[in-house]
């Protein structure tokens, strides 16, 4: 495609005369016209072959014909063009089918948003303070949850206190778990702190409950010496909207869906519902699947298994991957399930284990 520009020289020669030309004036020639250089080895700058054929040759200039009318037909003002006559016996194009209907407006959908497997069809019912939420099915049936979340029938747990005893390696200290309800909206934290040192992470959780359990509002976290890190749910949507202080990506967030400090009392109510024989067909099931939010901006499915461990409910969470922790948490059933034992195993280093201790 190149070398086209040997046939046709700007200055007008023909093949003939060139072949009579001396050498130094052929080479001069064929420096001026750029056929050396198009005939050089490729380089960096050089364009491809489309580009240097759209650079070299213009694109046509489109011709637009008006529309025939009968002054146009009488006169022939353009004598190139043949008049167009209409048909009058040709029926107007149909509009198409598939032009006209409304389009389809697919999107990406992220981790929380799959298919949807409901275990039940569970509402929450109200009751004091001081005894588990109960489950009503004669309630209506929960909005439409994102996919991917399973809906399981609760009991949750009564307002309580839970104290540890922790340690990892040579450190130590205390630790305490405060979980509180009035049958419409929670509060609960967790607080661990260190011999000498003071605290070393606070976290808290705060919303309400729906038919799905527990429905965060806000998360947080802090660690000393690490500015605190928030999630927030606006549940004025549907489906409602997650969002981050680490980030401003929004997420939608199902029904169902925890936080990393609500879902061990979400699995506790599930586990409660079970055991008092409302757990519909999830009720002779070792698992518990959920999907949980973290403030640093991640949603991750959750697939928990439940194992028996000396009157205790053992739950345990392996690492999906080589890098994350092992969580292994064991729940007491005279305690409404919730939790009296938590190690959290990093790999290559030494465990933090927590124990409840009873009141002074």
């Amino acid at each position: 495609m190149k070398s086209s520009f040997s046939i046709r020289h700007p200055l007008g020669l023909g093949l003939l005369s060139l072949l009579t030309l001396p050498v130094s004036l052929l080479h001069a020639l064929l420096l001026s016209s750029g056929y050396t250089q198009a005939h050089a080895e490729p380089t960096a700058t050089t364009l491809p072959p489309v580009a240097v054929l759209t650079s070299v040759i213009p694109p046509p200039t489109p011709s637009v014909m008006p529309a025939p009318s009968a002054s146009a037909s009488a006169s022939s003002a353009s004598p190139r063009l043949k008049p167009v006559r209409p048909n009058a016996h040709r029926s107007p194009p149909k509009p198409s089918t598939a032009a006209s209907a409304t389009p389809t407006i697919s999107a990406a959908v992220p981790l929380s948003a799959a298919s949807v497997v409901v275990a039940a069809t569970p509402t929450v019912a109200l009751a004091h303070p001081s005894e588990p939420v109960a489950v009503s099915s004669t309630a209506a049936a929960p909005p439409e949850p994102s996919p991917s979340v399973v809906i399981y029938p609760t009991h949750i747990p009564p307002p309580q206190r839970v104290r540890f005893k922790w340690h990892r390696g040579f450190l130590s200290g205390d630790a305490a778990l405060d979980w509180q309800h009035d049958g419409q909206h929670y509060e609960m934290s967790i607080q661990v702190d260190a011999v000498l040192i003071g605290s070393v992470m606070v976290q808290s959780s705060r919303g309400r409950f729906d038919s799905a359990g527990l429905a965060p509002e806000r998360h947080t976290d802090r660690r000393r010496g690490v500015s605190e890190r928030a999630l927030s749910v606006q549940r004025n949507t549907t489906p409602a909207q997650l969002s981050f202080s680490s980030k401003t990506e929004v997420l939608p967030f199902a029904p169902g869906s925890q936080d990393k400090l609500s879902w061990m009392v979400q699995t506790a109510a599930i586990l409660e519902a079970r055991a008092a024989g409302h757990g519909g067909r999830s009720a002779q099931s070792n698992a518990v699947d959920l999907v949980v939010a973290g403030v640093s901006g991640s949603v991750e499915s959750w697939h928990i298994r439940t194992e028996p461990a000396e009157g205790l409910v053992r739950l345990v969470r392996p690492p999906s991957t080589p890098f994350e922790t092992r969580t292994d948490i064991w729940l007491d059933p005279a305690q409404h399930h919730m939790p009296v034992r938590i190690r959290l195993t990093d790999p290559g280093g030494d465990p933090l284990e927590l124990r409840q201790i009873t009141e002074d």
